[in-house]
């Protein structure tokens, strides 16, 4: 697992300075100071790095969630975190990231992506909000689960579109509430 982790940190910051078009798999085990065979153990080929970047950021979400502080938010704390936690990790890599969405998206089709998974998370997440009350339920789950993660994509590709010009994180903030507003169960006391 450290060599796996070394090889994808590697891979981000190469991709991040000479971009992933011009970083070799040869640069990335010098890097790394690993073997070309042994790169191939850990992932069969430069594409699989886009892969492997996702599947940490999955993992950084799944470390959020562990924290006590996101365990005692409400259904909208804890989906404003994770959203967060996302774009945080996209922000440093923006154009990795777009990569990164395109090839999960395109391989989707064959393999559980690592943005389903969070997809996943967040339609446990929405359902549970809609069972306590807090979510209305007059939107299926799906339609819900698509609009949050349409707010990050939205986001990215804003960003991507201008040319790697970041806003920031309040952006993304800003379309969740919209979001929020509009599936939050009103109660008529």
């Amino acid at each position: 697992m450290e060599t796996t982790a070394n090889i994808l940190k590697s891979a981000r910051r190469l991709f991040r300075d000479q971009g992933y078009e011009h970083t070799s798999i040869e640069e990335i085990t010098e890097m790394t100071d690993i073997a070309k065979s042994t790169f191939f153990k850990h992932f069969p080929n430069k594409e699989s790095l886009l892969l492997g970047i996702a599947e940490e950021e999955v993992g950084d979400v799944l470390e959020l969630l562990q924290d006590e502080k996101f365990q005692s938010e409400n259904t909208f704390g804890k989906i404003n975190k994770i959203m967060i936690r996302l774009l945080e990790d996209s922000i440093p890599y923006l154009e990795l990231t777009g990569r990164v969405l395109f090839t999960t998206m395109i391989n989707e089709a064959t393999t559980e992506s690592p943005f389903s998974k969070i997809r996943n998370l967040l339609g446990e997440i929405v359902q549970t909000g809609q069972e306590q009350g807090e979510i209305t339920d007059d939107y299926s789950l799906i339609d819900i689960v698509t609009l949050l993660m349409g707010s990050y994509y939205g986001v990215l590709f804003k960003w991507l579109e201008q040319g790697n010009t970041l806003g920031s994180v309040e952006e993304l903030e800003r379309g969740l509430q919209l979001v929020f507003h509009g599936i939050k169960v009103y109660k008529i006391t």
